[in-house]
């Protein structure tokens, strides 16, 4: 049974010009112990994605379809009732630390905070938890940086908080949202490591939010690409990155840096996508990424493409892909 199963998920705003979709019937599952990355450009309606299942985008935000997790959908539950969720059975490393930590209490303290609301810990114990949560990710001379402030701390450290505040309670599913986002090299590595052995200490599901292919192949099993809020590719992160078969997706890879051994030189020229992601009142009825595709034809600018099985647990939504036979 899935942890969390994201059904037709379609995210609307408000606008002058009527309702904007920034996210487009969306659909995927994430089991127990799973890590599902869902990548993209810019734009592409990520980051979105994962504040709807969180119900974080106000009151003006309309949702359609459903987000079931341990038995509920989280789009029909009270705002009081996704309180109970939110940093609880489910945990968000935020994509900027320094603006999602308060600025004027201590990392210690904001620990302690989710730990007296979902479960009834004294200050004492709350405290105790933090100082042990702040060792777990790794923080030097916890004893004293649980007093400090977010901004005594480096970017790295700041993100380790980031991490020790979502994994406190102890949740079944983990999202993260470009958690490497502005770190340098070896502290992106060490922040890889942490969220991957904490989760697999939990059997937490893993919902990682990225643009960087390089942490995909690091961390994910299982890959969705989306592009103007719709899924376009889905399936094993081996399949993706060896055998892509969408021109968005492979557009994506062709993008990527590769470096090959000796002097360490680029393998080969990197080849750009051409145009833009594009606004939420310039998408197409059809296949949203036709304007940029070399290989769209006519039908593709009106007509929505099907979503084609092309290997064991590899879907593509594209006319020109040939299903498995």
């Amino acid at each position: 049974m899935a942890l969390i199963e994201v059904d037709a998920l379609s995210t609307l705003f408000p606008s002058g010009e009527g309702d904007l979709r920034a996210v487009d019937g969306l659909s995927f599952a994430v089991q127990p112990g799973e890590t599902v990355a869902i990548v993209g450009e810019s734009g592409s309606g990520k980051s979105v994605t994962v504040m709807s299942i969180m119900r974080l985008l106000g009151a003006a935000t309309r949702h359609e379809g459903a987000v079931r997790f341990e038995g509920r959908d989280l789009l029909a539950l009270s705002e009081a009732e996704m309180r109970k969720v939110r940093g609880n059975r489910i945990g968000m490393i935020f994509q900027e630390p320094m603006t999602a930590l308060n600025p004027v209490q201590t990392i210690g303290s904001q620990i302690a905070e989710s730990l007296r609301l979902h479960r009834g810990l004294s200050r004492r114990d709350s405290r105790a938890r933090a100082l042990e949560m702040l060792s777990l990710v790794g923080i030097p001379a916890p004893e004293r940086r649980i007093d400090e402030y977010p901004h005594q701390l480096s970017g790295g450290m700041r993100q380790r908080v980031m991490i020790a505040m979502a994994l406190a309670c102890d949740p079944a599913l983990l999202i993260a949202d470009e958690p490497t986002t502005a770190l340098d090299v070896t502290v992106q590595a060490q922040i890889l490591d942490l969220i991957r052995e904490q989760a697999r200490k939990l059997g937490a599901g893993v919902i990682l939010i990225t643009h960087d292919l390089g942490v995909v192949a690091e961390l994910a099993d299982r890959v969705i690409v989306v592009y103007a809020g719709r899924k376009v590719e889905e399936g094993t992160a081996a399949e993706i990155l060896d055998r892509p078969r969408h021109p968005y997706t492979r557009g994506l890879l062709e993008a990527t840096p590769r470096l090959r051994g000796g002097g360490g030189h680029r393998a080969g020229r990197m080849t750009e996508i051409p145009g833009n992601v594009p606004g939420l009142a310039e998408i197409l009825a059809g296949c949203a990424f036709e304007p940029r595709c070399a290989h769209a034809q006519p039908c593709c600018r009106i007509e929505r493409p099907p979503e084609v099985p092309v290997a064991q647990d590899h879907l593509v939504v594209c006319r020109r892909a040939e299903p498995v036979s």
